[in-house]
Protein backbone atom coordinates (compact mmCIF):
# COMPACT_ATOMS: atom_id res chain seq x y z
CA UNK A 1 0.00 0.00 0.00
CA UNK A 2 1.48 3.35 -1.06
CA UNK A 3 1.49 6.22 1.47
CA UNK A 4 -0.90 9.03 0.58
CA UNK A 5 -0.48 12.71 1.27
CA UNK A 6 -2.72 13.88 4.06
CA UNK A 7 -5.53 16.29 3.22
CA UNK A 8 -6.56 19.07 5.62
CA UNK A 9 -9.28 16.87 7.16
CA UNK A 10 -6.91 13.93 7.51
CA UNK A 11 -4.32 16.24 9.12
CA UNK A 12 -6.93 17.25 11.68
CA UNK A 13 -7.75 13.59 12.41
CA UNK A 14 -4.08 12.67 12.37
CA UNK A 15 -3.29 15.47 14.82
CA UNK A 16 -5.92 14.12 17.19
CA UNK A 17 -4.63 10.54 16.90
CA UNK A 18 -0.99 11.54 17.31
CA UNK A 19 -1.63 13.73 20.32
CA UNK A 20 -3.84 11.18 22.02
CA UNK A 21 -0.76 8.97 21.92
CA UNK A 22 1.95 11.51 22.82
CA UNK A 23 0.30 14.23 24.86
CA UNK A 24 -1.81 12.39 27.40
CA UNK A 25 0.03 14.34 30.07
CA UNK A 26 1.36 17.87 29.76
CA UNK A 27 5.10 18.30 29.87
CA UNK A 28 6.17 21.19 32.05
CA UNK A 29 9.70 22.53 32.40
CA UNK A 30 9.69 21.15 35.94
CA UNK A 31 8.38 17.71 34.88
CA UNK A 32 11.90 16.68 33.83
CA UNK A 33 13.77 16.43 37.09
CA UNK A 34 17.13 15.20 35.82
CA UNK A 35 19.23 14.12 32.88
CA UNK A 36 20.79 10.68 32.84
CA UNK A 37 23.83 10.74 30.59
CA UNK A 38 24.45 7.25 29.20
CA UNK A 39 27.10 8.21 26.62
CA UNK A 40 28.97 11.26 25.45
CA UNK A 41 32.11 11.93 23.49
CA UNK A 42 32.74 15.39 24.96
CA UNK A 43 30.79 17.44 27.50
CA UNK A 44 31.13 21.18 27.96
CA UNK A 45 29.70 22.88 31.06
CA UNK A 46 30.27 25.99 33.13
CA UNK A 47 30.24 26.37 36.89
CA UNK A 48 30.22 30.11 37.50
CA UNK A 49 27.92 31.69 38.57
CA UNK A 50 25.86 28.44 38.50
CA UNK A 51 26.25 25.01 36.89
CA UNK A 52 25.00 24.95 33.29
CA UNK A 53 25.41 22.27 30.66
CA UNK A 54 26.51 23.98 27.45
CA UNK A 55 27.11 21.25 24.88
CA UNK A 56 27.46 17.49 24.61
CA UNK A 57 28.83 16.14 21.33
CA UNK A 58 30.58 13.31 19.45
CA UNK A 59 27.70 10.92 20.05
CA UNK A 60 25.18 11.44 22.84
CA UNK A 61 22.71 9.11 24.55
CA UNK A 62 20.73 10.62 27.40
CA UNK A 63 17.40 10.32 29.15
CA UNK A 64 15.31 13.26 30.29
CA UNK A 65 13.96 11.84 33.54
CA UNK A 66 10.34 12.78 34.24
CA UNK A 67 8.34 12.63 37.46
CA UNK A 68 6.91 9.28 36.31
CA UNK A 69 9.05 6.72 34.46
CA UNK A 70 6.51 6.28 31.63
CA UNK A 71 7.09 9.93 30.65
CA UNK A 72 10.90 9.59 30.45
CA UNK A 73 12.31 10.64 27.11
CA UNK A 74 15.27 8.60 25.83
CA UNK A 75 17.25 10.57 23.24
CA UNK A 76 20.21 9.81 20.99
CA UNK A 77 21.95 12.38 18.77
CA UNK A 78 25.35 13.44 17.53
CA UNK A 79 25.23 16.71 19.50
CA UNK A 80 23.11 18.52 22.09
CA UNK A 81 23.20 22.25 22.83
CA UNK A 82 21.58 23.79 25.91
CA UNK A 83 20.29 27.38 25.93
CA UNK A 84 19.37 29.37 29.01
CA UNK A 85 17.36 32.54 29.54
CA UNK A 86 20.03 33.98 31.84
CA UNK A 87 23.43 33.16 33.31
CA UNK A 88 21.76 32.44 36.66
CA UNK A 89 19.35 29.76 35.36
CA UNK A 90 20.18 26.18 36.29
CA UNK A 91 17.59 24.68 33.92
CA UNK A 92 17.80 25.19 30.17
CA UNK A 93 14.85 26.77 28.39
CA UNK A 94 15.76 25.30 24.98
CA UNK A 95 17.54 22.05 24.13
CA UNK A 96 18.73 21.57 20.53
CA UNK A 97 19.58 18.09 19.22
CA UNK A 98 21.37 17.56 15.91
CA UNK A 99 22.61 14.68 13.79
CA UNK A 100 20.80 11.32 13.65
CA UNK A 101 18.29 12.28 16.37
CA UNK A 102 16.14 9.54 17.89
CA UNK A 103 13.47 10.24 20.52
CA UNK A 104 12.02 7.18 22.25
CA UNK A 105 9.06 7.46 24.60
CA UNK A 106 6.79 4.79 26.04
CA UNK A 107 4.29 5.79 23.32
CA UNK A 108 6.55 5.56 20.26
CA UNK A 109 9.69 6.63 18.42
CA UNK A 110 10.51 9.67 16.27
CA UNK A 111 13.71 10.03 14.21
CA UNK A 112 14.95 13.16 12.45
CA UNK A 113 18.13 15.05 11.66
CA UNK A 114 17.27 17.84 14.13
CA UNK A 115 14.95 18.36 17.07
CA UNK A 116 14.43 21.31 19.38
CA UNK A 117 12.62 21.22 22.71
CA UNK A 118 11.27 24.56 23.96
CA UNK A 119 10.67 23.69 27.61
CA UNK A 120 8.88 26.94 28.54
CA UNK A 121 6.25 26.67 25.79
CA UNK A 122 6.14 22.84 25.75
CA UNK A 123 6.89 22.75 22.03
CA UNK A 124 9.00 20.23 20.13
CA UNK A 125 10.07 20.82 16.53
CA UNK A 126 11.45 17.94 14.43
CA UNK A 127 13.10 18.85 11.11
CA UNK A 128 15.29 17.06 8.62
CA UNK A 129 13.19 14.17 7.31
CA UNK A 130 11.32 13.23 10.51
CA UNK A 131 9.85 9.72 10.67
CA UNK A 132 7.68 8.28 13.42
CA UNK A 133 6.05 5.06 14.50
CA UNK A 134 3.50 5.30 17.28
CA UNK A 135 0.84 2.97 18.65
CA UNK A 136 -1.98 4.44 16.54
CA UNK A 137 -0.09 6.07 13.68
CA UNK A 138 2.57 4.14 11.80
CA UNK A 139 4.99 4.91 9.02
CA UNK A 140 4.72 8.67 9.46
CA UNK A 141 7.00 10.78 7.26
CA UNK A 142 6.97 14.57 7.08
CA UNK A 143 9.02 17.57 6.13
CA UNK A 144 8.61 18.78 9.72
CA UNK A 145 6.65 17.87 12.84
CA UNK A 146 5.76 20.66 15.29
CA UNK A 147 4.12 19.51 18.52
CA UNK A 148 2.80 21.59 21.38
CA UNK A 149 2.43 19.18 24.27
CA UNK A 150 0.81 21.86 26.42
CA UNK A 151 -2.10 22.62 24.09
CA UNK A 152 -2.40 19.18 22.51
CA UNK A 153 -1.78 20.24 18.92
CA UNK A 154 0.53 19.02 16.17
CA UNK A 155 1.31 20.39 12.74
CA UNK A 156 2.77 18.11 10.08
CA UNK A 157 4.16 19.73 6.94
CA UNK A 158 4.02 17.64 3.74
CA UNK A 159 3.19 14.44 5.61
CA UNK A 160 2.25 10.88 4.78
CA UNK A 161 1.43 7.89 6.97
CA UNK A 162 1.31 4.18 6.24
CA UNK A 163 -1.57 3.65 8.66
CA UNK A 164 -3.62 5.71 11.10
CA UNK A 165 -5.95 3.62 13.21
CA UNK A 166 -9.56 4.65 13.63
CA UNK A 167 -10.48 2.04 16.20
CA UNK A 168 -8.72 -0.21 18.66
CA UNK A 169 -4.95 -0.20 18.10
CA UNK A 170 -4.93 -4.02 18.23
CA UNK A 171 -6.75 -4.06 14.89
CA UNK A 172 -3.68 -2.87 12.96
CA UNK A 173 -2.60 -4.83 9.95
CA UNK A 174 0.51 -6.96 10.43
CA UNK A 175 2.33 -4.78 7.87
CA UNK A 176 1.71 -1.67 9.98
CA UNK A 177 2.70 -2.97 13.42
CA UNK A 178 4.96 -0.56 15.37
CA UNK A 179 8.61 -0.72 14.48
CA UNK A 180 11.63 1.46 14.67
CA UNK A 181 11.25 4.08 11.89
CA UNK A 182 14.97 3.72 10.93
Amino acid sequence: MMPRRLSGLMCLFFSTALLSVLAEEEIDKTDFRAIQLHKSGELEAKFDPVFQLIRIYDGVHLTLVAETAENNLDIEAQAVDFRYDSEEDTTASVIVFSGAVRFTHSKGTIRSENATIYLETKEVLFTGNPKADLAQARGIEAESIHMNLGTGTVILHNASAREILWGDKDEASEEAKPRDPG
